[in-house]
């Protein structure tokens, strides 16, 4: 089995859409993979004056890759569990 690592998801990167609500200081993150498995990152400032929308982006997107790089590394054990007959309660 091979490691999943953030490279592994960019490679696989299809789509990457960002929304920052005009009221807010919260940034969402939606990352579509090839598989067409989609991955939500979030990030927050705790208030207005040190929000960066630039920064926001940043974190709201390595929150979905690390969220991606989870369920895919569980994905790759499912399988890898279902090919070996072994059974996962």
């Amino acid at each position: 089995m091979n490691p999943v690592t953030d490279k592994t998801i960019e490679r696989q990167l299809r789509d990457t859409f960002f929304y920052q609500p005009s009221t807010s200081t919260t940034t969402i993150c939606v990352i579509t993979l090839d598989s067409g498995m989609a991955y939500v990152g979030t990030s927050s400032s705790l208030t207005r004056e040190t929000f960066d929308p630039e920064l926001g982006k940043k974190y709201a997107y390595d929150n979905a890759v690390d969220k991606a790089i989870e369920g895919e590394v569980h994905h790759a054990l499912a399988n890898h569990y279902a090919k070996t007959g072994v059974s996962v309660k």
